[in-house]
């Protein structure tokens, strides 16, 4: 990492189960979003995002309003100088949260301004490669 450079990394999770065999996920939609996280590479603090039932419960997934607060935060990042990170954000993410949240200008701004590492392989090696499976080739648990 170069000096003076910030980077924010960011992943959401769904709420749908999916069988494990399923190639086209979009046919399942809405996915919804159960949790999201966020970590500077400043800061050691990690940022959770997950969906509160009335009495401050977790709930099985974010409302839109909850999401929404996500793309803003995301936003603000991004304002402030972040470059922000993520594994597929460009095929999975920013598409889900972009429908989530019914935020679609925001998450195309972001989604085109942002860092996917995933497509870097994808374009380098020439056929996606899963997290779990680039974390396994560097040796990573």
């Amino acid at each position: 990492m170069t000096m003076g450079n910030k980077y924010l990394a960011f992943d959401i999770e769904i709420a749908k189960e999916l069988p494990e065999t399923v190639s086209d996920w979009t046919a399942y939609r809405p996915l919804g979003i159960t949790c999201a996280a966020t970590l500077a590479s400043d800061t050691d603090m990690l940022s959770l995002w997950y969906g509160r039932t009335r009495d401050d419960a977790p709930a099985d997934r974010l409302a839109p309003r909850e999401v929404q607060d996500l793309v803003e935060h995301l936003a603000q990042m991004a304002d402030e100088g972040y470059s922000i990170l993520t594994w597929n954000g460009l095929g999975f993410d920013f598409d889900i949260l972009a429908e989530e949240s019914n935020c679609l200008d925001w998450c195309q701004r972001l989604a085109s301004d942002h860092i996917d590492m995933m497509f870097h392989v994808m374009c380098r090696q020439g056929y996606p490669v899963s997290l779990d499976n680039a974390a396994k080739g560097m040796g990573l648990p």
